[in-house]
């Protein structure tokens, strides 16, 4: 079973919290599709209405639709951009991937790189890698080459495409984000929330925007929130995948 269009796209849109203009772009356009009332706030928050016809609840389903990144904190002399975080990341899950950086003149490719195995101490091979050992390679010849095609901030993610795998299993980054924000297009909401009396005809969908600390990427309140004061609404549904096992 192959991976629906829209979370397909939403997959391969980059959008590390803060800069999710490309997957809220693509969300917009796949709810516009089916004629609801699209909008956006200044957040970056998107909101997407189906008007009902009758006099039952007002429901808003609400997810997120960020993913953690990296962004560049320093450009060393030998052309090395050393990085921060955008949200919580492993950092042996890093080393050796390929990454896309959003920069002012485009994209920009590199790769996640440590320093070589062989010329570590035995104490340090040892050791598992933080994020401040670890450094992206984009090919530049020194300092001022990487400084001229990327600045300090530019942020990344990991440029890889979702993997379909059998038994229904795909493979992605920011998934768990995503996933949610494209069945909020499709969910069922009599058979979602049976104890409640709902017109599938009203139906407020929300991609809230979320910001950068880790904690805030993983909790809607701070978009949603917003949201939630503009327009009246009588229930509230927020979505989220987590793993069955």
């Amino acid at each position: 079973m192959s991976a629906p269009e829209l979370l397909h796209s939403l997959l391969t849109s980059a959008g590390p919290s803060g800069h999710e203009a490309d997957p809220a772009r693509v969300w917009r356009e796949a709810c516009a599709a089916f004629g609801a009332e699209v909008s956006a706030d200044r957040l970056g928050s998107s909101r997407a209405r189906v008007p009902g016809t009758s006099g039952a609840p007002t429901l808003a389903v609400v997810g997120h639709i960020d993913e953690i990144g990296l962004h560049v904190s320093h450009i060393d002399d030998d052309g090395f951009l050393l990085f921060g975080e955008v949200g919580g990341w492993d950092a042996m899950v890093l080393v050796g991937q390929r990454v896309r950086l959003a920069t002012r003149e485009g994209r920009v490719a590199g790769v996640v790189g440590r320093k070589p195995i062989h010329l570590m101490k035995d104490d340090d091979r040892r050791k598992a890698p933080e994020i401040k050992d670890l450094h992206i390679d984009i090919g530049a010849k020194d300092g001022d080459d990487a400084r001229s095609r990327v600045r300090i901030g530019d942020v990344a993610v990991i440029d890889v495409e979702p993997l379909e795998m059998p038994n229904r299993r795909l493979v992605s980054r920011a998934l768990d984000n995503l996933d949610p924000a494209a069945r909020g297009i499709t969910v069922d909401i009599p058979e979602s929330l049976p104890e409640i009396n709902v017109d599938p005809a009203i139906l407020e969908r929300v991609s809230p925007r979320v910001k950068s600390s880790t904690f805030r990427q993983r909790d809607p309140a701070r978009g949603a929130s917003r949201l939630s004061r503009r327009y009246r609404r009588d229930r509230r549904r927020y979505t989220r995948s987590l793993p069955d096992r």
